[in-house]
């Protein structure tokens, strides 16, 4: 399970070497891991004479990057084998720590590796081999949210009267599939979650899961991306911080003249808060299931196509929201600049009046310079380039546009961020002393960060909604 802490012990190995050593790996998702193997120093040394011959011989430069616990710049993969006999491959990026103690009769030594991933129920040989056909992902609140009778499907058990035993009957629901054109397919399933105590009352439910199938390089990576923007969706409608319980990567292996699907438990270190913060909404949920149900599909693919449209303001709000330790004025900083890079893009889509009008008068007045000007051509050329850089609207303009777009809701959401004007100036000024030369921040005053904060989180919200299309009375109806 992602969320809880792996401890592992058995014997480990490197794949180009044939030297075994006896350790114990600990990993914990929050917190990332640490191998510790151990052994006589002879063997130690062995492996990594090994190492070197190995790069030295070989005519693909890149192998000197793969040297046995000396890799500084890419992933390398520690094997394992834990004592019931499971197999699993560990992968680190950093050169291990060394501890050795020697004496005349007598020597020892340890190394510690930081692992960033462990794959457990296979030993991959390469880090290339690391590739999925599918990936099946449990997220923590989705059975709260997701209620669909038709996924669920049906769960029976009784006891037969003639014999001790139980009867365990299961009509499974229907699969919700989804195809996000040029990215990848998610297949929506439950599965029954049955725990028999006998003498007491059984439990039945169904859990639901989330497969996806990238149409990329279908590396962990990659997987770990998909699963990721689902899981910020997730983030997005439901209050509760959503988090991974479990990923399952299904691997094709070849035997012989066929193939045959290995699943393999995926553990990653993920470095989000363990709070987040996230706009306060009345209700637990954001957008309810049962009210979206009809257009979840389209949905979920807008907000894949969101992620790619618009990656910098999607990633500065979620940075924002996974990050609650950040300093209020980052946090600030983050937000203005994701709703200013919002406004600038769909600026360009459909094109602001008062741009265009903006934009008209620059062309004349350069026109007017190349016709007939006192000033030498030096100049003339000097004046066009700052005239130029004015074809856009200012950041206070974009931030009164942005409150134009929401503005008969935004008095009623929030007390505190006041008229247009109001908002733009305030918005403004903060940014522009947080950005221009030294200042003192406790005049600016941490109340008013932090409410311009949460009033910025509250329109890239808005914005958000209007992207996965829903109206301005859909909208009301969502946050009053």
């Amino acid at each position: 399970m992602m969320s809880n802490t792996l401890k592992i012990t058995g014997q480990w190995w490197f794949p180009t070497s044939d030297i075994i050593f006896n350790g114990e790996l600990t990993f914990c998702p929050t917190e990332g891991g640490k191998l510790t193997i151990f052994g006589p120093l002879e063997s130690f040394v062995l492996l990594d004479e090994s190492a070197k011959t190995t790069a030295e011989n070989s005519n693909d430069k890149s192998k000197t990057t793969q040297k046995i616990c000396e890799s500084y710049d890419r992933m390398s993969l520690i094997l394992g084998k834990d004592n019931d006999g499971k197999k699993v491959t560990a992968v680190y990026t950093l050169p291990p720590n060394n501890r050795s103690v020697i004496r005349p009769n007598y020597n020892y030594c340890e190394r510690d590796f930081l692992i960033d991933l462990v794959f457990i129920g296979l030993n991959f040989e390469k880090i290339e081999d690391i590739k999925f056909e599918k990936v099946l992902v449990e997220y923590s609140h989705l059975n709260d949210w997701l209620h669909d009778f038709n996924l669920s499907g049906r769960t029976a058990m009784y006891a037969e009267k003639s014999e001790a035993k139980y009867v365990l009957e299961h009509f499974y629901g229907e699969t919700k599939y989804i195809d996000i054109a040029e990215i990848c397919s998610i297949e929506i399933l439950s599965c029954p979650n049955i725990r028999i105590n006998f003498g007491e009352k059984n439990q039945i439910s169904n859990r639901i899961y989330v497969r996806f199938s990238s149409y990329h390089k279908k590396t962990i990576k990659d997987y770990i991306t998909l699963k990721n923007i689902f899981n910020d969706f997730l983030n997005f409608v439901i209050s509760h911080r959503v988090t991974t319980m479990r990923m399952i990567g299904e691997v094709q292996i070849r035997i012989d003249d066929h193939f045959i699907i290995e699943q393999v438990d995926v553990f990653y270190h993920n470095r989000i808060s363990q709070k987040l913060n996230k706009v306060a909404v009345v209700s637990p949920y954001l957008l309810i299931y049962e009210d979206i149900e009809n257009n979840f599909s389209d949905i979920i693919v807008r907000w894949y196509q969101l992620r790619k449209k618009m990656s910098a303001t999607y990633d500065l709000y979620f940075g924002v929201m996974y990050n609650l330790d950040l300093y209020l004025s980052n946090s600030f900083l983050m937000l203005a600049e994701a709703l200013e890079i919002y406004i600038g893009i769909i600026s360009q889509e459909n094109p602001d009046p008062i741009l265009l009008s903006k934009v008209k008068r620059i062309d004349r007045i350069c026109e007017m310079l190349e016709k007939a000007s006192p000033l030498s051509e030096a100049d003339r050329e000097w004046v066009k380039v700052i005239m130029n850089d004015k074809k856009s609207l200012s950041f206070k303009e974009k931030m009164e546009k942005a409150y134009d777009l929401y503005s008969e809701l935004l008095p009623k959401l929030s007390h505190v961020i006041g008229t247009k004007q109001e908002f733009s100036s305030k918005v403004t000024e903060l940014r522009n002393r947080l950005t221009h030369g030294n200042i003192n921040y406790d005049e600016l005053g941490t109340e008013g960060m932090f409410w311009g904060c949460k009033d910025l989180q509250l329109i890239l919200q808005l914005c958000i909604l209007s992207e996965l299309k829903f109206s301005k009375d859909q909208l009301k109806e969502i946050t009053t």
